[in-house]
């Protein structure tokens, strides 16, 4: 970590020579605005609003990657359909927000190592979850799904028909639960955050998996941040890392 510090000192005095209208390295550009501006949505418990503040797993660990680069973390609310294009278009530094490794569009993104694991996982009502045991004898079911998400990708997978977009997990867990459709895919994390007895979703159960994977951190491609980013990691999984992942109650890659 030091040596990401000694980095980032040694660029604010090379800032201090070079021309303004040159665009530097994203690290570059980060040191000089003095901020990291990160892309979110809304993940529960990756990614969420309280009292109208930001807060979560990643939001926590974002702050203390920028703590590290000596700035300050900024969060900005992006759509999932078009959050790709926005770090695309250096609207963001970075997509943040329990971002699930191996998605169709992150081909030309620089994607972070694995660092908390995840499941997707079907969500009915707890009255009838009991019924299904498997994909197969769910097809004939109607679901919902945030979009581009890897519970759509999920169901889009196995084909399934009958199917509503919605523009966050909370969205598609919430159709399920006022009877508009039978089941949804969503993260295992999400599920746990959010279903189940004195929480959001008290009438909803999650049933069995679609698959296993990990969440990362999509930079731009050839970022430097994403180097930086990695060692960050590797530093703080026994320490900062390890207590976040106790704090919310999640498992580390």
């Amino acid at each position: 970590m030091k040596k990401i510090l000694a980095f980032c000192l040694s660029l604010i005095m090379v800032l201090s020579f070079t021309g303004c209208n040159k665009r530097g390295t994203d690290l570059e550009e980060v040191v000089k605005n003095g901020k990291l501006v990160v892309g979110v949505c809304d993940n529960q418990p990756m990614t969420y609003k309280e009292n109208g503040q930001w807060t979560g797993f990643d939001i926590e660990l974002a702050k203390l990657f920028a703590k590290k680069l000596g700035v300050k973390a900024e969060f900005v609310e992006v759509k999932a359909a078009e959050k790709y294009q926005n770090l695309i278009d250096y609207n963001i530094d970075c997509i943040w927000s329990g971002l699930t490794l191996g998605l169709y569009g992150q081909e030309d993104l620089s994607m972070s190592d694995p660092y908390v694991d995840n499941s997707q996982v079907i969500v009915m009502k707890k009255n009838v979850i009991g019924n299904y045991q498997n994909g197969y004898e769910v097809r004939q079911l109607k679901f919902s799904a945030q979009t581009d998400s890897s519970g759509y990708y999920a169901i889009d997978r196995e084909k399934y028909k009958k199917l509503i977009l919605v523009e966050t997990k909370a969205q598609a867990l919430e159709l399920v639960e006022n009877g508009t459709v039978d089941a949804t895919i969503v993260d295992g994390n999400v599920a746990d955050a959010l279903i189940g007895e004195s929480k959001k979703f008290p009438s909803l159960a999650k049933g069995f998996s679609y698959s296993v994977e990990s969440y990362g951190v999509a930079f731009r491609n050839s970022s430097d941040l994403t180097k930086l980013f990695n060692e960050f990691l590797k530093d703080e999984k026994d320490n900062a890392l390890w207590k976040l992942a106790e704090k919310y109650d999640l498992t580390l890659s």
